[in-house]
């Protein structure tokens, strides 16, 4: 099992630096991926994830899926087949729970406690798990649960999973850098998620590793929407590429534990009610590294660990190739 040492970690005594990607299927992202799992399907994404360069991959458990308070061996079985797959491949996968459970109110902690000892006891010995990711993005929940109901909710729950799993690490996915320097006794080591300005990343990375007491940061999460339509905030393939490419450039002057990229797949269909909007839902849709024929984006041989990260300058011309300020051309002239 992958472990920490020394505030870095380690795998068989040896240094292990996260190089990763989030995944879901093309045809079945989000709340639509375990009732539709394919078996040969992830064996072959896992093996594009591998071509990539990387070894370490990010999945959600869908809590009602999976059954909520009285999990379903069914759905162990999907979890423990991606899980071998994935160990036949020597990747490792961080494994975040309660995704898309969003009430923290204390009369729902039995029932979230019922859901892990369902879940947890069964793939606790996996060699696969590098982590048990206790939630994705709390911080968003503060609004609606408030954040000393959200913060005791994660407090049981790391609590609860150590208790069925002492072996592998616990991480919490917070949405920012700033809100992932709370916390930081319940997990073994600290992720965060940006797509935010490239201007702002390197102040806000060195600020976050001053505060987490020497524990492992990872960067967990980070996107450029590629959806680039008649509107004034789209971004070319190019554009993704660069952002990428700069964004991994700032990280490596620091002494972190790793990356992890938003998304292998553009998406077919966006099944979450939450993104009501066609701009919305095609944003989220062109987050992917591959585009819906199967091609990769120029941002796909950005993210090998060992990636040349120089790009030449974007042309000052090139913002005259998106759609938006073709129109505003042609509407003035």
């Amino acid at each position: 099992f992958v472990q920490v040492q020394d505030g870095q970690l380690v795998l068989a005594g040896q240094p292990f630096a996260i190089a990763g990607i989030n995944y879901y299927p093309q045809a079945s992202p989000w709340t639509a991926f375990w009732p539709a799992y394919q078996p040969t399907q992830t064996l072959a994404d896992l093996d594009l994830i591998r071509q990539l360069g990387l070894n370490t991959v990010r999945i959600f458990i869908s809590y009602k899926d999976f059954g909520a308070d009285a999990v379903q061996l069914t759905e162990i079985t999907k979890l423990r087949h991606f899980l071998d797959q994935a160990h036949a491949r020597q990747l490792k996968v961080i494994v975040t729970i309660f995704d898309h459970h969003t009430d923290h109110h204390v009369s729902t902690w039995a029932a979230d406690g019922r859901h892990l000892a369902g879940l947890i006891p069964h793939v606790a010995d996996h060699p696969a798990i590098l982590a048990w990711d206790i939630k994705n993005e709390p911080d968003r929940d503060y609004d609606f649960n408030t954040q000393p109901l959200v913060d005791g909710w994660l407090r049981y729950v790391a609590r609860t999973v150590r208790r069925y799993d002492p072996y592998h690490l616990i991480t919490i996915g917070w949405s920012r850098p700033e809100a992932a320097a709370g916390l930081t006794d319940l997990v073994d080591f600290v992720s965060f998620h940006y797509c935010e300005e490239l201007a702002d990343y390197s102040p806000r990375l060195e600020q976050l590793l001053a505060g987490v007491d020497g524990k492992p940061v990872v960067l967990q999460e980070f996107v450029m929407s590629t959806w680039n339509s008649f509107w004034p905030h789209g971004h070319t393939e190019l554009e993704q590429a660069h952002y990428y490419a700069n964004l991994l450039r700032q990280h490596r002057n620091y002494p972190t534990a790793g990356y992890m990229v938003w998304t292998l797949h553009d998406f077919d269909h966006v099944p979450l009610a939450e993104f009501n909007t066609p701009w919305q839902r095609a944003t989220q849709a062109n987050m992917g590294l591959r585009r819906g024929d199967g091609s990769w984006k120029p941002a796909a041989a950005i993210i090998h660990p060992d990636a040349h990260l120089d790009l030449p300058p974007l042309p000052a011309w090139h913002r005259w190739t998106k759609p938006f300020w073709l129109m505003v051309v042609s509407l003035g002239s």
